[in-house]
């Protein structure tokens, strides 16, 4: 009896898994159709977020990387390029000093006069500011040549058989007088002056109707008498030199050494002090 009393006045504990049951029976399947569209969207939103996170990271990272490679290659490419100057490299050729300039003539097949005809057409082409140096670079077939294939074409008669440690190397330059006008050289090097002076003694006696036309010295009544004329010992800008003297005591033409191992050979003192001047190492007159 009393047992019966205590079951009928038992409350009854209803939780939240009870009015679920309740709820779903109630609604026939729907609610929890609807819950698990419910947790489903929870699931997939932190997804899509995520998935939207690692787009952004992944864009600000390729962005990144490529503007570290792009330093990179600036400052590895530009470690390369020299600075900007008023030289204009030489494009085959190692001059022997600084140029201010550079161009090039064909003497593919010319004659000696030819050759020297083709030289001075191109240095009349030339716009040489004052105090500048360009270089005049002979070539055949579209590649300079060295001084020996030079003296061979132009038929000088420099004895190179006989001189020892010359360099192949050579400039033929153009340079602006204050005047306007323009000076025509020659610089040769060798290891040092004693290996290329005997041959430029050699050399002396036909020096003159050899290479007078370069420097566009004008045939007069005294040319006769510069033909195989001696030269004399002299200076030039304070350099040990050779000169050739017209009648008159003026000085045609010359060879100087402009330093232990270069020879200029011109007919211009200020052609003569501005390469011994880049020689030194005083640098490019702008």
């Amino acid at each position: 009896m009393m047992t019966e009393e205590r079951e009928k006045e038992a409350p009854i504990i209803k939780t939240f898994t009870t009015d679920l049951s309740a709820a779903i029976e109630e609604s026939h399947g729907t609610l929890v159709k609807k819950i698990i569209e419910e947790e489903e969207a929870r699931e997939s939103e932190p997804k899509h977020l995520k998935g939207k996170g690692n787009r952004i990271y992944g864009f600000f990272g390729s962005l990144f990387l490529i503007l570290g490679v792009s330093i990179i290659f600036y400052f590895v490419s530009n470690s390369h390029v020299p600075p900007p100057r008023d030289i204009v490299p030489s494009q085959g050729t190692q001059w022997l000093l600084s140029v201010n300039g550079e161009t090039q003539v064909s003497i593919s097949g010319l004659s000696k006069d030819e050759i020297v005809a083709a030289i001075l057409a191109e240095e009349e082409k030339l716009n040489v500011r004052p105090g500048w140096i360009l270089a005049i670079k002979p070539a055949t077939d579209g590649v300079p040549v060295g001084l020996r294939h030079f003296v061979a074409l132009a038929a000088l008669n420099l004895p190179l058989d006989n001189i020892e440690n010359v360099s192949d190397e050579f400039l033929l330059g153009v340079f602006g007088e204050k005047e306007g006008g323009k000076s025509l050289f020659f610089l040769l090097q060798a290891r040092e002056f004693q290996d290329i002076f005997p041959g430029m003694r050699v050399w002396e006696k036909k020096m003159f109707s050899d290479i007078y036309r370069y420097f566009r010295i004008p045939v007069s009544l005294e040319f006769e008498s510069l033909q195989g004329k001696n030269f004399e010992d002299g200076l030039v800008e304070n350099k040990n030199a050779r000169l050739l003297y017209a009648p008159d005591g003026r000085p045609v033409m010359f060879y100087l050494f402009a330093d232990e191992r270069s020879v200029l050979l011109g007919s211009s003192p200020a052609a003569a002090r501005e390469v011994v001047l880049r020689l030194t190492g005083s640098g490019i007159r702008k």
